[in-house]
């Protein structure tokens, strides 16, 4: 299971929601979108813990009961892992997304490394124990 953390710059009109919706399981299987979060400046944010990847994407906005008022009128995006994450690569994460409306090309995707372990020294030794 891999976190997404899916962005966007929006500007709604007041009672417009944005949210994601793909082929996947966790983002509704193209029937109901996950509604994003507003943060200042127009940008709306979710994350969603994914399954299976490859799985394709796209946005929509909608009312806070989800009722879609319009699509985003694009080819659906596409998320593959391949070439993305190499496996001798540490864990990743979470993988954010940044998108553009209607701009699949300008797709971004950030991967997000899992925190090194702290090594700690035991007073009076010289060996390290890994948490």
């Amino acid at each position: 299971m891999t976190k997404f953390q899916f962005n966007i710059n929006y500007k709604t009109t007041l009672g417009c929601k944005v949210a994601v919706v793909g082929s996947c399981k966790e983002l509704g299987e193209w029937q109901h979108g996950i509604l994003m979060t507003w943060t200042s400046g127009n940008n709306w944010r979710c994350e969603v813990e994914i399954t299976n990847v490859p799985f394709e994407y796209k946005y929509q906005i909608t009312d806070e009961r989800g009722n879609v008022f319009v699509w985003e009128a694009t080819q659906n995006r596409l998320v593959q892992t391949t070439g993305l994450i190499d496996q001798s690569q540490p864990k990743i994460a979470s993988i954010a997304v940044s998108d553009v409306w209607e701009q699949p090309s300008n797709t971004h995707f950030e991967l997000k490394k899992k925190e090194n372990p702290i090594g700690l020294r035991r007073a009076n030794s010289k060996e390290w124990d890994r948490n």
